[in-house]
């Protein structure tokens, strides 16, 4: 009982720091005015060297987290790839706009060696979407280890 307490004050304490309004950007050239909900998503898909597609592998994210943050939330710093070896983590991006994430893919299974992508981050500041959302795409190629 004193575990599902606990984890339920995160979880309402979690949703309610992703309603927060921040204004403060590291990035110069972003326009400062609309900064509420901003998220970053990080996405692609995960094969084998013989081009199947990898269910199962878990795709973690570093370089947005606080020390401090609980790092096991699914889909928030990291995902499991589906049947199409897909994945998405959608996350909220922080006070700093970074240029790059670190997204690292490991085999539960240890079968496949662990990878690491230095993904670079755009930003969509088109006025027909989400300003000030931050993208990545890292697609992974698993090999035997």
């Amino acid at each position: 009982m004193r575990e599902i307490f606990k984890h339920s004050i995160f979880i309402i304490s979690l949703c309610l720091l992703m309603g927060v309004s921040f204004s403060s950007c590291t990035t110069a050239n972003v326009d400062h005015t609309d900064m509420e909900t901003a998220r970053l998503v990080v996405s692609g898909v995960v094969t084998y060297a013989d081009g199947s597609k990898a269910n199962g592998i878990k795709v973690s994210i570093y370089g947005v987290r606080a020390e401090t943050e609980f790092a096991d939330m699914n889909t928030y710093n990291y995902a499991i790839t589906d049947q199409k070896g897909e994945y998405t983590i959608i996350r909220y991006r922080g006070r700093e706009c970074p240029t790059e994430v670190v997204v690292v893919a490991s085999d539960p299974n240890n079968v496949y060696a662990e990878q690491t992508i230095f993904a670079p981050i755009t930003y969509d500041t088109s006025p027909t979407q989400d300003k000030f959302n931050g993208f990545a795409t890292a697609n992974f190629i698993m090999q035997k280890r």
